[in-house]
């Protein structure tokens, strides 16, 4: 499943932060349903991911590069649906799917990452 960035029109993973009072895996939870209004219950890491790939460049200038722990995640509570204000679009997408749809550079390089994506652009997954 992902999501639409309301402001770059782009297409995505739910995600976001991990706030200073909460362990990933609650921070991935809160995401969720915040997001998308959904509860999820969290598995197993699949990934650890970072480098140049997820640099993000924002407005003021500022410049990180993120360390983004991937989860296996089943939502269990809820119908996924656009908060409207962060989040523009919900939409299933198959693994053929990912090679058409318009990602964000961070999406991108993370579907490559876990091998949904490959150079070639052709999907075939391990995760």
């Amino acid at each position: 499943m992902l999501v639409q960035q309301a402001d770059t029109k782009l297409w995505g993973t739910v995600g976001g932060m991990v706030e200073s009072d909460e362990s990933p895996e609650e921070a991935a939870r809160r995401e969720a349903l915040e997001e998308i209004g959904v509860s999820v219950e969290i598995g197993s890491i699949c990934s650890v991911v970072g480098g140049p790939k997820y640099e993000v460049v924002y407005p003021n200038g500022d410049k990180v590069a993120y360390v983004s722990t991937v989860d296996n995640a089943m939502v269990s509570v809820g119908q996924p649906t656009a908060d409207l204000g962060e989040i523009a679009s919900v939409q299933w997408v198959s693994l053929d799917e990912l090679r058409t749809i318009s990602l964000h550079s961070f999406s991108t390089g993370l579907f490559t990452d876990l091998k949904l994506l490959n150079d070639n652009g052709n999907s075939s997954s391990d995760c």
